[in-house]
């Protein structure tokens, strides 16, 4: 039997122009399917920036050089302090807090006088007397940690000596007497009267501080220096 013609062969596919081709996706990039970077990641993009080392070594040189200023501040605190303990070791209270004064450095009297406020018993009239210029350097700083302690210690001494010098500044000794003891308990009372008052209105311009515990420590101030605005 003659052979069955064979079947037309289908004409072969014409290639897709370019403009007739889908647009590629994220998703047509890899045969997996897995989408694709959107750009190509290069490996510098993981490394730090070029100056980062010289930013770093700045960095360094400036936590070197605040620590040698820190280390330089405490040290001289230190030796300061250690004048002072050394005047009181040998039962010299009042000279060692007038070096107190004569130092200057607010930071180490903050130190002497926080310890002193807890000890009331070593207190005395010249003691008070000498600390007064201490206190008031402290109070001019406006630091708060410092203004705080000059307050705790103003405190008191007014709690401590502030009956005796009202009762000896309202009754002088008289002219002509020969009563030493009195006469010089009456000028030390003296400077602590100046210093009191000044003190207190120190705290009445100062009760609206920036600082709520430096107002709050003035008007609990104010209120004990009541007695002395008449003085």
């Amino acid at each position: 039997a003659p052979a069955a013609p064979a079947a037309p062969r289908a004409p072969p596919a014409r290639a897709l122009d370019a403009a007739q081709a889908p647009p590629r996706t994220a998703a047509r990039d890899r045969e997996d399917g897995s989408p694709s970077m959107a750009r190509r990641v290069e490996p510098e993009s993981f490394l730090p920036a070029k100056n980062a080392a010289a930013d770093d070594s700045a960095l360094l040189d400036g936590l070197v050089d605040d620590h040698v200023s820190t280390m330089s501040r405490l040290a001289g605190r230190l030796k300061h302090v250690r004048i002072v303990r050394a005047s009181w070791a040998n039962q010299n209270q009042k000279r060692a807090l007038e070096q107190l004064a004569e130092l200057r450095d607010p930071d180490s009297a903050a130190d002497v006088l926080n310890v002193l406020a807890l000890k009331t018993s070593l207190w005395t009239l010249d003691a008070a007397c000498a600390v007064a210029p201490t206190l008031e350097d402290l109070f001019a700083t406006g630091r708060e940690n410092l203004v705080l302690c000059a307050c705790t210690v103003t405190s008191l001494l007014v709690r401590l000596y502030g009956g005796i010098v009202i009762s000896n500044v309202q009754s002088p000794p008289q002219r002509g007497a020969t009563d030493l003891s009195r006469e010089e308990r009456y000028e030390k009372c003296e400077v602590l009267r100046h210093f009191f008052t000044t003190t207190r209105t120190l705290a009445l311009s100062q009760h609206k501080s920036t600082s709520s515990k430096i107002a709050s420590s003035f008007r609990r101030l104010t209120g004990l220096l009541e007695d002395f605005a008449a003085l």
